[in-house]
Formats: structure tokens, sequence, C-alpha cells
């Protein structure tokens, strides 16, 4: 006759489930415990990036003065993917309030 190899036929070969086996199970699974929590804290404490629209024609190392006359503001904050057209005929190398058309509003996805 066949042996049985099933989960009854196992677990009385090696015997009960003693001591030792449940203090090797519980450092095992510490250290699972605390790699799944470190993935799943992440999806809900990582942050939004600030991140905004490039305006070539202005941008430069720290001087960000330009940013209110260059990007509309949504709610509260500037927008971060749109922008006021570029006057061309600006031939100034400082951007100020006067190198943008306030009026047109254009979407910086497009310029790229």
């Amino acid at each position: 006759m066949a042996r049985d190899i099933g989960l009854d036929g196992i677990l009385e070969e090696i015997g009960p489930f003693g001591k030792y086996n449940v203090i090797n199970y519980a450092l095992l699974l510490f250290p699972i415990y605390l790699a799944g929590m470190f993935g799943s804290v992440f999806v809900f404490e990582a942050s939004d990036i600030y991140y905004r629209c490039n305006v070539s024609q202005c941008e430069g190392l720290n001087d960000t003065s330009w940013l209110q006359y260059a990007l509309p503001k949504e709610k509260t904050e500037l927008s971060r993917c749109k922008k006021f057209e570029y006057k061309e005929h600006n031939h100034s190398d400082i951007c100020s309030k006067d190198s943008f058309n306030r009026e047109i509003i254009r979407d910086s996805i497009l310029d790229a």
C-alpha cells in the first residue's frame, strides 16, 4: 500500500509544532512584517513633489523673481502646467512683467 503524502502524513512524520518551531516562525515573521510595512507606508506617506513648467526664455541660476509674471495662479499656488505667452518682441535679457502677454495662457506640454 502507498504511503500517505498529504499534509497529515507530513505533520505526523516531522512531529508536533513545538517551542523551537514557534520561536523560529516568529523570528522569520518579524523581518517579513517590517519589509511589508515599509512598502505599504511609502504609498500613503509619499508626498507630491513640486514642479512647474519650463519657461526657457527666462530660466537662470537661482533667479525666480519673474515666476509671478510668467505663471498664472490656480487657487493659491502658481500653475504647474500652464504659462503666459512670452512676447517675442521683448529685447531685454531680464524677464519682467512686460515680458509676458497675460491675456494668452499656453499649455507647457505643447511647447516641449
